[in-house]
């Protein structure tokens, strides 16, 4: 078998994705041994890991020096390179940062909030990238956007002490209660601001609505209150490299050339849904609607969440939404579907299966009356069309 050389910090959660989008293609686990390796850090350190593994391929997400770059230049192997910036002869697989700050400032539009600011570690391209592209998107929409810059050494949620935290607690305080959205880099900027926030007691989402990146699943359910975030195609990328190696040409390695995948979906949790609903009983119904998308649930589910009667339930959505319960119910799913069909590798049946729909013509006819387009006319506008 072929040894494949894996370099990358696989303590992280989105390193383990693209390892694992490689080790799942079971042709490949037949042809290659995965070998897993921290970054070495220095180019002698890399001839001594070289020297030892002898690597028939290596793929890497790793920062390469010049000195790092040359040695796996003349090491004369298909070489692949995850989520980099540097040019370099070799196969280059990203994510669209551009698409991600995009998606992230169209989820806050579609939720009409008003106030917004960024929070990225400063100086990294791939944060800049992403805030860059929030900003100018809001912009446009006629909104200006706060910065929150974080430091990737110094701002991390333990120790909870000293100057740093106390200057991100203070911008936090001042920021813009509308409430105000914030759109975190990753989702480990995003734990750090919502421990602040119930450590200083600003209310999420109803007074900052918190938004992350990574889609780290634990991580994000450990939060309080459990935080939304944006899932990024890390798997398909490790896929990709495998099928790559599997059919290597000299020509997928050109100097310049990236292949990039586009964002997955906004995976909406409590911190930043129900910012606009003060009634409790009401909160409660909204939550498990958000919960239970996907699923087909009677009134009678919703009168043993809230523990009041369906007369009432009624009067208190009319008061506080100005809508029935399956109005509310028909536009949360409709918003999901609107995230959903911008994959492009959603089949329009998933789609709407994974929206509560059971019948495909009922959730085509429900989106043009709710939307005023069809599902193509607004896959057209906004991104890719899923399969029929």
């Amino acid at each position: 078998m072929e040894r494949l050389l894996f370099v990358g910090p696989v303590e992280k959660y989105f390193v383990r994705e693209m390892l694992r989008g490689l080790a799942m293609d079971a042709r490949f686990r037949q042809a290659w041994t995965i070998l897993t390796q921290a970054p070495p850090g220095s180019a002698a350190a890399w001839q001594a890991l070289l020297q030892q593994v002898q690597p028939d391929a290596i793929v890497a997400h790793a920062r390469l020096d010049p000195d790092e770059y040359r040695l796996l230049q003349r090491l004369g192997r298909p070489l692949v390179l995850l989520e980099t910036a540097q040019p370099a002869r070799a196969l280059r697989l990203a994510v669209d940062g551009e698409a991600i700050g995009r998606l992230a400032a169209d989820y806050f539009l579609e939720h009409h909030f008003h106030e917004f600011a960024y929070a990225g570690y400063a100086g990294l391209p791939v944060f800049e990238q992403r805030g860059a592209a929030f900003r100018h998107r809001l912009e446009q929409a006629g909104f200006p956007v706060r910065t929150l810059r974080i430091d990737p050494v110094q701002d991390t949620l333990l120790p909870y002490s000293g100057p740093r935290t106390l200057r991100l607690a203070t911008e936090l305080r001042g920021l813009p209660a509308a409430p105000c959205a914030v759109f975190c880099g990753n989702d480990a900027i995003a734990a750090l601001l919502l421990e602040l926030c119930q450590r200083e007691d600003i209310r999420v989402p109803h007074e900052l609505a918190v938004l992350g990146v990574n889609n780290d699943s634990l991580l994000c359910r450990l939060c309080y209150p459990p935080l939304s975030s944006i899932r990024l195609p890390y798997r398909e990328l490790g896929r990709l490299a495998a099928e790559r190696l599997l059919n290597w040409q000299p020509d997928f390695a050109r100097e310049g050339h990236v292949l990039v995948l586009p964002p997955n979906e906004v995976v909406e949790r409590q911190s930043t849904s129900l910012q606009r609903i003060s009634d409790p009983v009401v909160l409660r119904a909204v939550d498990y609607m958000v919960a239970h998308l996907g699923e087909a649930f009677p009134m009678q589910q919703l009168r043993q969440c809230t523990g009041v009667s369906t007369p009432t339930l009624m009067k208190r959505f009319r008061t506080h939404l100005q809508m029935t319960p399956i109005a509310q119910l028909r536009q949360l799913r409709i918003q999901q579907a609107k995230r959903l069909l911008l994959h492009p590798r959603k089949e329009l049946r998933q789609v709407a299966r994974a929206c509560g729909f059971r019948r495909t013509e009922h959730f085509l006819a429900t989106f043009k009356q709710l939307t005023g387009l069809t599902v193509t006319s607004y896959c057209k506008q906004h991104g890719p069309a899923p399969a029929p």
